[in-house]
C-alpha cells in the first residue's frame, strides 16, 4: 500500500500516538495563550528589531552541522563517511520532523541515509536513537550546571504548577525517559546473552515474520556498537555540549530582538538562556503535533515569565524563536531534497518503512526494513 498518498494520511490519522500528540498540543496552546494580551504581544513582535534573527539562524545551522559532526561519530563502527556528507541529510531529517507527525522523519533521515551512503537504515535508526537519548542528556547536564546562578526547585516549582503535573511526577517526566532508555541500549548492546535472547524472541514470531524480524533485531543492535566503549560513551557525551550551547546562542541572539537581555542582565542572561534551551526542548519529550508547536512555546515562555520578563514579551518571542528553528531547516531540507531530485512525498512513499538490500553480514539475513 502506498502510504504517500491518501490511504497513508488516513493511516496516520488512525494512529493512537497521533492524535496524543494533537491533543497534547492544543493543550499547551491554550496553556501557552490562555491569560496572552494579543494587543501587547502585537505591539512587542511590531518593536522587535529582527536583524539579529540573521546571525541567529546562522548559528542554528552551526549547531545542525554539530549534530551531523556527531552522528559521524555514532556511525563510525558501522561505516566511516564525512561530516559533510552527513550534514544534508541531517537537515532533512529535521525538515521531515517539522512536517510529519509522530517524529516520522526519524525514518526518513534512517531510509535516505541508507539510500545514500549504503548503511544498513535499521542500524542508523539505531544510532539516531542513542543521539536523542543524550540530547536529553546533555540538556540535563546544562540545567544542572546553572544551579549556581538559579533556583532549580523554584524553576521546576513554577513549571510543573503550569501544566498542573505534581512536581515529583514533572521531575520523572524530565529524568526517567532517558535514564531508562540509556540503561535499556547499554544493556541491549552490552549483553550477549540478552541479544540472544531478542533474536530468539524474534525467531518465535509466525515464520512468515520471523526471519525479517531477526534479521531487523540484529540490525539494530548492530548500530548500538558505539555503546560498547567507556570512550565513545564519554566521545557522544562530549560532542552533544557544543550542539546544545550553539542552539542556546541562537536563543540567545533572539533574545536580543525583543531587548530580554537587558531585562534580565549578565551574567543571569547566560543561564537563563539556557535554561530556557533545556526546558524548551526537553518538553518534547511529551507526544506533541508536528514541529513540537504548542509544548515548545509554553515551555520557553514559562521560563522567562519565571525570570521577571513581561508575558507578552516572553509571549512574542516564543513565536518567533519556534519560527525562527523551523522555517528556515525547511526551507533548507526542501532545498537539499530537490539538489538529490526528490521531494518528502518520495521519501514517504516507500511505506514510511526502512527498505534496502538484505544485509552481507550474513547468508540468509533478512532485508533491512523496520
Amino acid at each position: 500500500m502506498d502510504r504517500g498518498g491518501p490511504q497513508g494520511v488516513d493511516l496516520l490519522l488512525k494512529q493512537r500516538r497521533f492524535w496524543l500528540g494533537l491533543v497534547v498540543s492544543l493543550l499547551f496552546l491554550y496553556l501557552f495563550l490562555q491569560r496572552v494580551d494579543f494587543a501587547a504581544t502585537g505591539r512587542a513582535l511590531a518593536q522587535a528589531s529582527y536583524i539579529y534573527l540573521i546571525p541567529a539562524v546562522a548559528v542554528y545551522f552551526g549547531a545542525v552541522w554539530f549534530r551531523a559532526l556527531r552522528w559521524r561519530f555514532l556511525l563510525q563502527p558501522l561505516k566511516e563517511t564525512s561530516t559533510r556528507r552527513l550534514y544534508p541529510v541531517v537537515v532533512i531529517g529535521y525538515m521531515a520532523n517539522n512536517l510529519l507527525p509522530v517524529r516520522l522523519g526519524e525514518l526518513v533521515r534512517a531510509y535516505f541515509l541508507g539510500t545514500k551512503e549504503n548503511i544498513s537504515k535499521t542500524a542508523a535508526l539505531a544510532t539516531i536513537a542513542v543521539e536523542r537519548v543524550f540530547d536529553g542528556i546533555a540538556l540535563l547536564f546544562f540545567m544542572a550546571a546553572v544551579t549556581p546562578f538559579i533556583s532549580l526547585g523554584s524553576f521546576l516549582n513554577a513549571f510543573a504548577g503550569g501544566s498542573g503535573i505534581p512536581v515529583g511526577w514533572f521531575v520523572a517526566l524530565l529524568v526517567a525517559p532517558f535514564g531508562v532508555v540509556l540503561t535499556a541500549l547499554l544493556v541491549v548492546s552490552g549483553s550477549l546473552v540478552v541479544r540472544q535472547k531478542l533474536v530468539g524472541l524474534a525467531w518465535r514470531l509466525p515464520t512468515r515474520v520471523a526471519n525479517r524480524a531477526a534479521g531487523l533485531v540484529e540490525l539494530f543492535i548492530a548500530g548500538l556498537a558505539v555503546l560498547r566503549s567507556p570512550w565513545r560513551l564519554l566521545g557522544i557525551f562530549v560532542l552533544s555540549l557544543p550542539v546544545w550551547l550553539a542552539e542556546a546562542a541562537m536563543y540567545l541572539l533572539i533574545g536580543y530582538s525583543f531587548g530580554l537581555e537587558a531585562t534580565l542582565g549578565y551574567p543571569l542572561a547566560l543561564a537563563v538562556f539556557l535554561l530556557v534551551t533545556s526546558a524548551a526542548n526537553l518538553v518534547l519529550i511529551l507526544p506533541s503535533s508536528q514541529g513540537g508547536v504548542g509544548p515548545f512555546e509554553w515551555a520557553a515562555k514559562t521560563a522567562l515569565v519565571f525570570f521577571g520578563v513581561a508575558d507578552a514579551s516572553a509571549t512574542a518571542y516564543a513565536i518567533v524563536l519556534h519560527a525562527a528553528l523551523l522555517i528556515p531547516v525547511i526551507a533548507m531540507g526542501l532545498l537539499f531534497l530537490w539538489t538529490e531530485n526528490l521531494s518528502l512525498a518520495d521519501l514517504t512513499r516507500e511505506r514510511l518503512t526502512l527498505k534496502g538490500a538484505p544485509s552481507q553480514a550474513a547468508p540468509g539475513r533478512a532485508p533491512d526494513e523496520v
